[in-house]
């Protein structure tokens, strides 16, 4: 029983540095590789009760009896090693390392597999018994029993497995890609949990999960294999990748419903839905902001207080506001040179735009609510009313600048804008009473407060999701009013995503002027906050500022409120050519004050993602070439 154990164990298991637990590296002299002259009967037991499962110990008590016996080390697979590693420093041993570890690993996934969902839980064509999985492996995986030993000699395997240093016999065969999702996507969250490293490989599991489900689909995997090959799908902060696993497990249903099969992965779908929220609603997973060095938004940090069980066992510890460090890798160069760290934005016209023109809404908001109210007046029609929306609104401005701040509230403010619109038109009798005119107002005002009245640009959810994940702070800065920030932008899905918003409505400020200085302001602040958490970040001194002017990017649609506005203060400025305001005031006037500054015109802002990216976080003028 204990060869075919040992039979079992010997197949395709990595070298001994692989295996060799951290204590045990530790005792070896001189901090030497484990040669055979190096080994210990202590550290050789040590090292095999860091070998995977039962039969790889069964594989080391042979090597121990061996040992015992005088006989060579060499004779047992786990410790065989390039004769050329021997006597080379710790710190040197990196080729060597991965030398010997592919040519053991190498001979094939099944050690992994086994591992995972346990040795004695196939039958001899291969089927993995599902009842057998969750009593003998899936207490453990999901009791919170992990065997933290026999993990640690993963480590080495993983990283290899992360550097695509997995070749050869069974690794690119579907059961081999499974068996590096494993490492990847499972072992990364057990070895590393609570660190950035758990995350490392997230996008390698993605692709490999993504090809198997181009190629088959769900089809011929056992349910618990399934379920572990689409975990990197919904551990993902990229949004298309929820998607195509929602895909896959439609696609399951669908064909074990035709075959007369009993379904599966309902339990996978429910929780697949629930991560999939996450995304949608921020763009990234919370609870990961803290060991990932991202500044969570105020709608985050809410989410972080109740998050959900599967959110604090993936981070390994109760999920927490406190973040690290404001130096983000990638963000700053070793000079703190002109790498973006926040990214500010106007609303309408870049990042949404009108469903409709603002007198065809008005027009039929009125309409809608004057014939359920019982009135049979007749309403302009959204041209007439759109005539008389400019004058109404200027005359109002006027009266009431910055929307009314300190005056009245955005309803009184738009309530007048309404009204002398209305009256303006002469087939609008009802709007001089009061109690008509309330009537269509009312319909008007929760038009405008829903996302009925808004159509999102295509290219804003994909930039903000990936902003987001990539830790820029993101702020919106808009000449409006306070609804905005309560209902339209979270309507809208954006708010989760936006750390904070100066509304010239709420502040009394307005772009060009003293809008850019409270953003600035209020990015010095959120940073000096995430600093004040954690130690003070290696290289700043005290008292030095956390954001410069050069490192805040603006974009708008307007070229006076948002290019020249930005450019005045030091900003980097883009201007997003998809509205009206955009090529009129540019190409209307080229000689206007300010032409010719580098503001950097974007056809979208999958755009500047682009430039951002190419350019490692700087920001690149129209004068210079990426």
């Amino acid at each position: 029983m204990a060869a075919a154990g040992a039979a079992v164990a010997l197949r395709g298991l990595p070298s001994a540095e692989l295996l060799l637990p951290r204590a045990a590296r530790v005792l070896l002299p001189g901090g030497s590789p484990p040669s055979s002259a190096a080994f210990s009967k202590k550290a050789a037991a040590g090292a095999t009760r860091a070998v995977l499962p039962a039969a790889a110990a069964a594989a080391g008590a042979a090597f121990r009896r061996a040992h015992r016996r005088g006989a060579a080390t060499s004779a047992c697979p786990f410790f065989q090693l390039n004769s050329s590693c021997a006597g080379r420093p710790w710190s040197s041993w990196s080729s060597c390392r991965a030398t010997s570890s592919q040519a053991s690993v190498a001979q094939g996934p099944e050690t992994v597999l086994d591992f995972w969902f346990g040795a004695q839980q196939r039958a001899e064509d291969g089927r993995l018994s599902e009842e057998g999985y969750l009593e003998e492996r899936g207490r453990i995986w999901f009791g919170g029993a992990t065997p933290t030993d026999e993990l640690a000699g993963f480590e080495p395997v993983v990283r290899l497995a992360g550097e695509g240093g997995l070749q050869g016999t069974g690794w690119n065969t579907r059961q081999g890609m499974l068996a590096q999702i494993i490492l990847l996507d499972q072992l990364t969250r057990e070895i590393w949990r609570g660190t950035a490293d758990a995350f490392r490989f997230d996008e390698r599991c993605c692709e490999l999960a993504i090809e198997i489900l181009a190629a088959d689909g769900l089809d011929g995997w056992e349910t618990a294999e399934a379920q572990f090959l689409l975990m990197p799908l919904m551990h993902s902060e990229v949004l298309s990748d929820h998607e195509q696993l929602e895909a896959a497990l439609a696609v399951d249903a669908a064909q074990r419903r035709d075959r007369g099969l009993a379904p599966r992965l309902q339990g996978v779908g429910a929780f697949a839905a629930s991560h999939q929220a996450v995304i949608r609603n921020f763009g990234r997973y919370p609870h990961r902001n803290s060991v990932l060095g991202r500044l969570s938004t105020p709608a985050e940090l809410l989410w972080v207080e109740e998050a959900p069980g599967w959110a604090r066992s993936q981070v390994g510890q109760t999920a927490t506001a406190v973040q690290q460090p404001a130096v983000l890798e990638g963000f700053c160069d070793e000079n703190q040179q002109a790498i973006v760290r926040l990214i500010s934005l106007d609303c309408t016209g870049t990042l949404f735009e009108w469903s409709a023109s603002i007198g065809e809404l008005y027009s039929r908001a009125a309409a809608r609510a004057l014939r359920a109210a019982g009135f049979t007046e007749a309403v302009p029609d959204g041209e007439a009313v759109m005539a008389a929306f400019g004058p109404a609104f200027a005359s109002t401005l006027a009266c009431w600048p910055n929307f009314g701040y300190g005056k009245v509230t955005g309803k009184e403010f738009w309530a007048r804008v309404a009204r002398d619109a209305f009256q303006a038109c002469h087939d609008a009798p009802w709007a001089h009473d009061d109690a008509r005119f309330t009537v269509a107002f009312e319909e008007i005002y929760r038009t405008f407060q829903t996302q009925e009245a808004y159509r999102l640009f295509e290219d804003v959810l994909p930039f903000m999701h990936w902003a987001s994940r990539k830790g820029y702070v993101l702020a919106c800065v808009s000449n409006t009013t306070d609804s905005y920030r309560d209902s339209i932008l979270p309507a809208m899905g954006l708010s989760g995503m936006i750390h904070f918003g100066i509304y010239s409505a709420v502040e009394g400020a307005e772009k060009p002027g003293a809008a850019f200085d409270l953003l600035l302001q209020r990015g010095q602040t959120a940073f000096l906050q995430q600093q004040q958490q954690q130690q003070q970040p290696e290289g700043l001194e005290g008292g030095e500022l956390l954001l410069r002017p050069d490192q805040v990017l603006h974009i708008g649609d307007h070229w006076r409120k948002d290019g020249e506005g930005a450019l005045s203060h030091g900003f980097h400025a883009a201007l997003v050519d998809r509205s009206t305001t955009t090529t009129a005031a540019v190409d209307g006037d080229p000689s206007r004050p300010g032409a010719g500054k580098t503001v950097v015109r974007v056809s979208s802002l999958l755009e500047v993602r682009a430039r951002l990216e190419q350019t490692g976080g700087r920001w690149v003028g129209l004068t210079e070439t990426l």
